[in-house]
Formats: C-alpha cells, sequence, structure tokens
C-alpha cells in the first residue's frame, strides 16, 4: 500500500490485483495525482489517470532506467 505526498507524483507504482491467485493482473504505471480516497494512475502513454485504491498499489523499487513504455 502506498501513502503518496505531492511529491511522489510522477513516481512509477505497481498495480497488483487484489487477492492472490495465480494470472492475476499486474500493471505499473506513472502516479499522476491523488485524493484523500483513489491515486490516480496512467498506465498507458495518452490514456486517462484511472482511480486505483492505495491499498493495491506499491513503489516500483527497482531502480531501472528503463522507459516505462516503448
Amino acid at each position: 500500500m502506498i501513502k503518496p505526498r505531492e511529491d511522489d507524483i510522477g513516481k512509477r507504482v505497481i498495480y497488483r490485483e487484489p487477492n492472490n491467485y495465480p494470472g492475476r493482473k499486474t500493471e505499473v504505471g506513472i502516479l499522476s495525482s491523488f485524493n484523500n480516497q483513489f491515486a490516480f494512475v496512467i498506465y498507458h502513454p495518452g490514456s486517462t489517470p484511472k482511480a486505483t485504491r492505495f491499498e493495491d498499489l506499491e513503489w516500483d523499487t527497482s531502480n531501472t532506467s528503463d522507459l516505462l513504455w516503448t
């Protein structure tokens, strides 16, 4: 679960579909904004940010310099 602050906007996050089952969805995105209830994450270039629950996100700590989208 993330607890974002204003200086976290623009950081990479990882969404993991709730429940731990084989084949669950995992996506990497960019935190674009947040409010008291949701983080708004851009998962694909040019797409509208999607409201995502804080508890379904974690910070991407891979320390990779790879581009998020190719």
